[in-house]
C-alpha cells in the first residue's frame, strides 16, 4: 500500500516540478533507506506548503539544515 505523503495541499505543475528538483537534489548522498527519504518529502512539502519556492532553501528544509518550516515563506 502506498502512503500518501501530501495531504490537503495542491501545487502547480511549476511548482510540482521544483519539489521534485529539491527532493532529488537533497537526496543526493543520503541513504536510500525509505523512512529518512520519506521524512526529506515531508519537510520539502511542509515548506512548499507554507510558501516556500526557492530551491536552494527546500533542499536546505528537506536535510533538516533550515530550522522550523513554519519560518518558510
Amino acid at each position: 500500500m502506498a502512503i500518501r505523503i501530501i495531504q490537503g495541499a495542491s501545487f502547480d505543475p511549476e511548482t510540482i516540478g521544483l519539489l521534485a528538483l529539491a527532493y532529488e537534489r537533497a537526496c543526493e548522498g543520503v541513504a536510500p533507506d525509505v523512512k529518512v527519504r520519506e521524512a526529506l518529502a515531508k519537510r520539502i512539502i511542509d515548506a512548499a506548503k507554507r510558501g516556500e519556492r526557492d530551491l536552494e532553501k527546500l533542499v536546505e528544509y528537506g536535510l533538516g539544515k533550515n530550522g522550523d518550516v513554519a519560518e518558510a515563506g
